[in-house]
């Protein structure tokens, strides 16, 4: 009878649990604002700008605390787009060369050394952390999937894979609250659209209409054991401007990437990882 007594109570427990690990499940996550020492190490440490702190998602800049990285590179490139212009549903205006004001998306590609792996598959590798983000300056006119890659064109760099996928990926999406100037994290994914075996990463994600601003990263551990070498890495950005336009990735100028697709326009920010 005891026995039957904890049991019902366990069973009553979880079932009155659901609902809030499901709320809990949908909400956005607000990050937490970082301590002035956590800005004083990544400044010292890592070697990072205020810009490049206020660039950067605060998950990302604490793990960079976490892991020791230390800043190889940063480029940052803002895109003009123009932009057919919406005017009715399913209709646009074809562009007009320069008498439409662009768009602008901002894109910016960070590499991190967090020094030689010492146990594990890669045990002896030189480790690196490839961090590409994506915003959108102003926003754009269509709201479709749009899509975001890192891409490199040497096989020194070797991309992790466990089970016939990669391994060590991660994308997110953010949106901005102008009223309590915070970014909320509103989706996230450990699983790129498509890969190149040892050249590179792409990923999709919807565009989310009636929001002022838009902002994305992508975040790639890649490893070489090579004791000399230079590989240049390209992080870049496909918008869809048109109904039926697809973001599709591959190799282009021997780079993995943005293939070239009608409706598609492309940016990229690039540099240069030097050991």
């Amino acid at each position: 009878m005891l026995k039957k007594s904890i049991f019902l109570l366990f069973g009553l427990l979880i079932m009155f649990s659901l609902p809030s690990l499901t709320a809990f499940a949908n909400e956005e996550i607000e990050e937490v604002p970082l301590t002035e020492e956590e800005i004083a190490q990544l400044k010292n440490n890592v070697g990072l700008t205020d810009e490049m702190i206020n660039d950067l998602p605060i998950t990302e800049l604490r793990i960079l605390i976490e892991e020791g990285s230390v800043l190889e590179f940063h480029q940052a490139e803002v895109i003009d787009i123009f932009e057919p212009e919406v005017f009715n549903p399913g209709e646009f205006k074809p562009m007009q060369g320069g008498d439409l004001d662009p768009k602008k998306i901002k894109i910016t590609g960070y590499a991190f050394y967090n020094g030689k792996k010492t146990s594990g598959t890669y045990s002896g590798y030189r480790q690196y952390k490839l961090v590409g983000n994506w915003e959108w300056l102003t926003a754009p006119s269509w709201y479709l999937t749009d899509g975001f890659s890192v891409g490199w064109g040497s096989t020194d760099l070797k991309l992790p894979t466990r089970n016939n996928a990669v391994d060590e990926f991660w994308g997110y999406y953010y949106r901005y609250d102008g009223t309590k100037k915070t970014w909320y994290l509103t989706s996230s994914t450990r699983n790129p659209n498509t890969y190149e075996p040892n050249g590179g990463v792409g990923y999709k994600f919807d565009l989310r209409g009636g929001l002022t601003r838009h902002k994305g990263s992508l975040t790639q551990y890649v490893y070489t054991r090579a004791s000399r070498g230079d590989i240049n890495v390209k992080f870049e950005y496909g918008h869809a401007q048109m109904v039926g336009a697809t973001v599709t990735f591959g190799k282009n100028a021997g780079s993995f990437g943005i293939a070239p697709t009608f409706g598609v326009k492309t940016g990229y920010a690039a540099d240069e990882i030097v050991w």
